[in-house]
């Protein structure tokens, strides 16, 4: 198989007072509309079409429960999900089937990515939507130099800079060659890809 492996570096100027402060965004071009936690997205589709979505959670550490809902406001639909893969059918092996237009993963069965999928037979419009339901987090505890070695897709990740550290590297590695953008966001001092 095919990857595409690339470093991302993210340099600064060197302080021991004001280290910089930054987010990474990394994003594949693709058909898929992304899903927002807590956010109702509406849509609809043509007979026999299936609109293509994905969720992002960066950090699984406080997640009980993550819940997909689909809301048929006219027509007919069929909401599934995969975990592992983009793009996929209703007949496929792995995909998870909505019972009452719902999904919901718990703690052994949570995970990174999800690409929920809905499948119209009539023409419809619908709403579909993502809650999390978390573990009440009692202390927030900041890593100096902590770097995470994978940059989640669609997800704006936040970092910084230790004390007289002047770069940090990333790494994405993406299955086909295909079109990708990182976009850093500088949220205090001075930082630049």
């Amino acid at each position: 198989m095919l990857k595409c492996v690339f470093q991302i570096v993210v340099f600064s100027k060197e302080s021991s007072t004001n280290p910089a402060r930054y987010s990474l965004r990394f994003e594949r071009g693709s058909r898929e509309t992304v899903l927002s936690e807590g956010t109702t997205t509406r849509d609809f589709a043509d007979t026999n079409d299936t609109n293509f979505y994905w969720f992002a959670l960066t950090d699984l550490s406080s997640v009980k429960e993550v819940k997909f809902a689909l809301t048929v406001l006219s027509g007919d639909c069929q909401l599934f999900i995969s975990n592992d893969q983009r793009h996929v059918n209703l007949t496929d092996k792995e995909v998870t089937i909505a019972k009452d237009s719902h999904i919901s993963f718990t703690t052994s069965e949570l995970h990174n990515y999800y690409y929920p999928a809905v499948h119209c037979y009539d023409e419809s419009f619908y709403s579909i939507s993502v809650s999390v339901d978390r573990v009440p987090i009692e202390s927030y505890q900041e890593y100096e130099n902590a770097v995470p070695f994978l940059l989640l897709e669609g997800v704006p990740q936040s970092f910084k800079f230790g004390i007289n550290q002047t770069e940090q590297s990333f790494y994405l590695t993406l299955s086909r060659p295909l079109e990708a953008f990182v976009q850093l966001t500088v949220e205090k001092g001075e930082a630049k890809l």
